[in-house]
């Protein structure tokens, strides 16, 4: 084939699809999922400028969307150029009430809005091929969103006295919403666009990796509190600052695998104590403590709302807990007795189980910020630390990088 000839091929039904190509669309409604197509009789990159009439055309359930475009596609052909209309045709979900179907159409007009900026001033609404789920009373909240709703001329609607009601041949009359809307740039138009586009695409966390480092204040449950330690010379209840390290990998927008890494490390630690029988006084210092907890678990996040979702995890692991020893001086029965004496040096390992409850907000594609509240199970085969395991209330702050 010739190459001229080829090239002038792709070229021609590129333009075809632009001109007469409509695309498909889905809308969320209070977990209804709406597909809807979009089309115009302008070319794609027409359809960018701003300010241009959009007009509903609500389907009988019966009817097939596509089968019913290209029936309109003919007289949509005849003013093409003139019309300077952009076409929503969508099939009704089944709602409660009138006031559940308004929403509905303010919820989708907002998102088209967003994606194609039409004049919402003139927005008008085709019934023709569909029984109105409005009464009179129902009308004026209507009105708010919509210029015209078009009706066939048996409707009961036409009884209401509303001229905002119309019927097919009489759509010339120049209708506006109750409400006013001010038009809008093209310069604003592309700005918003983008903005629009950006906060879309935060909600979607299917195929995303995830990295999030947080800082926290442990409090252990009072039920593993256990007198002091005179061993190791340690309380682990008093270290409350600790860090975490969550990565993972979301399988869906709701479900997804996490990893979880956390320290809780304090340096060497002077201590003095003394008994209320004067019996028995202890100083020295001992070299700190650490805990260091990893662990595998799920995410599941049931919200999700622009830059904002909230999730839970649940994860387990093993959890290991060092007491590290020093040097102390023991004075017992009123200083009879006065000795010297290396501290003991203590470790204990145990399975823990961890339930998270947090929030992420997205400052942009890549970073978010995130906090959670998480308590955990452990109990330790002995007692270190002055606890007998490391169950608690942690509360954290942190920061998070997501990619694709």
């Amino acid at each position: 084939m010739n190459l001229k000839l080829f090239i002038s091929l792709i070229i021609f039904f590129s333009l075809i699809t632009k001109v007469y190509g409509q695309e498909k669309r889905t809308f969320t409604f209070k977990k209804n999922v709406v597909e809807y197509y979009f089309s115009s009789s302008m070319t794609t990159s027409f359809t960018r400028y701003p300010n241009h009439k959009a007009k509903i055309i609500v389907v009988n359930e019966q009817k097939n969307l596509l089968e019913f475009i290209a029936s309109t596609k003919n007289q949509q052909n005849r003013t093409r150029g003139k019309d300077q209309t952009l076409y929503y045709y969508l099939k009704l979900p089944t709602l409660e009430d009138q006031n559940e179907y308004i929403n509905f159409l303010e919820a989708f007009l907002n998102e088209n809005y967003n994606k194609d900026f039409f004049d919402r001033n003139t927005v008008n609404i085709d019934f023709q091929q569909h029984k109105i789920p409005f009464s009179c009373t129902s009308l004026d909240n209507l009105n708010f969103y919509i210029a015209k709703i078009v009706v066939t001329d048996n409707d009961n609607l036409l009884n209401c006295g509303k001229r905002y009601v119309s019927l097919k041949n009489n759509l010339n009359r120049k209708l506006k919403t109750t409400i006013s809307y001010e038009p809008i740039t093209i310069k604003e138009s592309q700005q918003k666009r983008e903005t629009y586009k950006m906060i879309k695409s935060l909600d979607q966390w299917k195929g995303t990796y995830f990295i999030a480092v947080t800082i926290g204040n442990h409090s252990i449950d009072s039920k593993n509190l256990t007198g002091f330690d005179e061993e190791t010379l340690v309380d682990i209840n008093e270290v409350n600052s600790i860090w975490h390290l969550t990565s993972g990998y979301m399988f869906a927008n709701k479900i997804g695998g996490v990893l979880d890494l956390g320290l809780l490390y304090t340096k060497e630690q002077n201590r003095y104590v003394d008994s209320n029988s004067n019996l028995l006084s202890i100083s020295g210092s001992g070299n700190g403590v650490g805990v260091l907890k990893f662990g595998i678990g799920a995410r599941y996040i049931p919200f999700t709302k622009r830059r904002w979702s909230i999730y839970s995890d649940i994860k387990g692991g093993i959890l290991t807990t060092r007491a590290e020893g020093g040097s102390g001086s023991f004075t017992i029965s009123n200083g009879n007795i006065n000795n010297t004496r290396n501290i003991t040096e203590k470790r204990e390992k145990s399975n823990y189980l961890n339930f998270e409850l947090g929030a992420n907000y997205r400052l942009g594609n890549v970073i978010f910020l995130t906090s959670n509240f998480q308590y955990t199970i452990s109990n330790f085969k002995n007692d270190i630390g002055s606890v007998s395991g490391f169950g608690g209330y942690t509360i954290n702050l942190g920061i998070g990088f997501s990619f694709k």
